[in-house]
């Protein structure tokens, strides 16, 4: 067998060695994501504030012991206010200032005239590491002052299966201050869970021994 034959067979190998780990490392992958906090499994039908709003609402979560990435938010909207249509309907992710949101994080992507009595999900362009055990804040805006209506569950019990928890007030700084206290937002958080550097090492050094038993056989 020539050289030359060798050396396409052993590119062929690693070509398919390298394939079967990109695949198996995207399916661990996808297998990590989670619901990282709900509470708007319940009755929907209790507004946050006692009505719509006109300027900003904002409610915090706290994130568990692990290191994960924000994939996505959803929250229940009830009216818009006189029947207008919105077009300036944003949600943005604050670190925490202690009882208020504090500096920007990211700019979430979806509708900017949420739908009436529907649930609206909003999305990272690139997901968004948060710290563990640290608190954050969702906000909602609405610069062009329509109103909306954001909605909390009856029954606001969380559900996580990772240690997050929802605040329990809700923050305007139209209002300056909090209001609708025991009743945040209904909102569900998607996130994946980040991978130990152990984990991606041992990953690495599988792929290597991989590739020198191939080239040994």
């Amino acid at each position: 067998m020539t050289v030359a034959v060798i050396c396409l067979i052993s590119l062929i190998l690693m070509k398919k060695t390298l394939l079967s780990l990109a695949i198996f490392g995207s399916l661990v992958s996808a297998s990590q994501a989670v619901t990282a906090v709900s509470n708007n499994a319940g009755f929907i039908g209790y507004s946050p504030d006692g009505g719509a709003f006109f300027g900003d609402l904002s409610s915090s979560f706290t994130t568990g012991s692990d290191i994960y990435e924000l994939n996505s938010v959803t929250f229940d909207f009830s009216f818009q206010f006189g029947g207008a249509t919105p077009n300036q309907f944003g949600v943005t992710l604050h670190s925490d200032g202690g009882s208020a949101p504090s500096g920007l994080l990211a700019a979430l992507s979806g509708a900017n005239a949420p739908a009436e009595n529907m649930s609206s999900t909003y999305t990272f362009t690139v997901p968004f590491e948060v710290a563990a055990n640290t608190k954050y804040w969702f906000k909602l805006s609405d610069p062009g002052g329509f109103g909306y209506e954001p909605l909390s569950a009856s029954d606001t019990s969380e559900t996580s299966s990772i240690g997050w928890t929802i605040g329990d007030d809700i923050y305007s700084s139209v209002a300056s201050g909090t209001s609708g206290a025991g009743v945040p937002f209904a909102m569900s958080i998607d996130a994946d869970v980040v991978p130990e550097p152990s984990s991606t090492a041992l990953l690495g050094l599988s792929a290597v021994g991989l590739l020198l038993r191939r080239r040994r056989a």
